[in-house]
């Protein structure tokens, strides 16, 4: 026991004397970052250089972690939303050198990652962007009857299936109260139609709509055998979920499964949950009852996330000169984090654009840009804020 104890001892004070957590953590690591110095900002710069660095510790740390796969994967989303150096994600952290060369600020950093509060913003960063609220549309076909895509019960088991993995589901009731126009479009989507018109969008303001068909077909015949009133129902599903936004499908999906009551009309229900509540799609219970994300949802939240990190927006200036727009552009990606810029500054008519990478939709830029507007010298007016596009008249102050 006093073996034991001293050994606890020196493992502490080694570790106080070295940086490196050996009980209870991951290692202190070291990491090189580096960021582009614009307008002579260097302070700007290091800032940036010392974030990039911080991640990458955070990155080295996960791969010690035994869902090293999974995690780094969605952290890789993560980095480009939260800044890790505003975060309590890095502990004890040191600044061990600095440099500037060919235009670069470069730091060497030496930190330890509070992976508690690390997965906490991982969760945290998933429940805010990828929870997408979601609309659902499913024609149910039964060999006696059709029923029409915003009344199926399907709809309804869907909804019930997805908010137990969180996410968000616009009720019946709203569908149903579309204009028959709307409707018609959203039914387009049913048989296979990929255009979402802009109208719908507004009106439903929704970011994914899940939409396809539920055939059930009847298999009494099969139970014959068993000289039983029992009725057996098959429902096959297939569904596809897509990006409002972008139209993209988001996941999709095929799955069969089987119902057997007494009443035809429960058998078919008992088919459609089977179906809808295996891991393929929906999810299924474990050992302890306890209702498991299925693969469906998950490649949803993911994809969605994805698209939400990697949105291209064009972002238009009047006002200014090719030379000074391109200030502006690099102030923006300076001063707003998870912006990049991914093209050449374009000349349109009198105004300059460029298409901007960032984690989030287009109306919440343009308030970060117009929030921070005074700060980087510049007095801005929004003209036009659409899905993809910003047009801004800027005046430099």
């Amino acid at each position: 026991m006093k073996k034991t104890a001293l050994l606890l001892i020196f493992l502490v004070l080694l570790s106080s004397c070295t940086g490196n957590l050996i009980v209870g953590g991951p290692s202190s690591k070291k990491a090189i970052g580096s960021a582009p110095i614009f307008n002579n900002n260097i302070d700007q710069a290091k800032q940036q250089a010392i974030n990039n660095a911080m991640h990458q510790v955070i990155k080295d740390s996960l791969k010690e972690h035994r869902n090293s796969d999974t995690l780094l994967i969605k952290y890789n989303l993560v980095e480009a939303i939260v800044p890790a150096k505003e975060s309590e994600m890095i502990k004890d952290w040191d600044l061990e050198n600095e440099t500037v060369k060919d235009g670069f600020y470069f730091v060497q950093i030496r930190g330890r990652a509070n992976m508690d509060s690390v997965i906490k913003t991982i969760n945290d960063t998933f429940y805010k962007y990828g929870s997408p609220r979601v609309a659902v549309i499913v024609d149910e076909v039964t060999d006696t009857e059709k029923t029409g895509p915003f009344e199926s019960g399907t709809n309804t088991i869907i909804m019930s299936l997805l908010k137990t993995s969180g996410v968000e589901c616009i009720e019946n009731s709203h569908l149903q109260n579309l204009s028959e126009k709307d409707k018609k479009d959203l039914t387009a989507l049913v048989r296979g139609n990929l255009g979402i018109p802009e109208t719908i969008n507004s009106e439903l303001k929704a970011d994914v709509i899940i939409a396809g068909t539920v055939e059930i077909s009847d298999q009494t015949e099969v139970l014959k055998d068993y000289k039983t009133n029992m009725k057996s129902k098959t429902a096959i599903i297939n569904i596809r979920a897509i990006d409002t936004t972008t139209g993209r499908i988001l996941s999709a999906a095929s799955h069969s499964a089987a119902g057997v009551h007494i009443n035809s009309n429960i058998a078919a229900k008992k088919a459609i949950e089977t179906a809808l509540s295996h891991n393929t799609l929906f999810g299924q219970k474990d050992h302890a009852s306890n209702m498991m994300t299925g693969q469906f949802t998950k490649n949803i939240i993911s994809s969605y996330i994805t698209t939400t990190v990697n949105r291209k927006i064009r972002i238009s200036a009047l006002g200014i000169d090719k030379k000074e727009a391109e200030l502006f552009y690099n102030n923006i990606t300076q001063n707003i984090y998870g912006t990049i810029i991914v093209s050449e500054v374009e000349t349109v008519k009198d105004y300059f654009t460029i298409t901007l990478q960032y984690a989030g939709e287009s109306k919440k830029l343009a308030q970060e840009i117009f929030d921070k507007s005074d700060s980087m010298g510049y007095q801005i007016k929004a003209e036009s804020i659409k899905t993809d596009e910003i047009i801004f008249r800027v005046k430099k102050r």
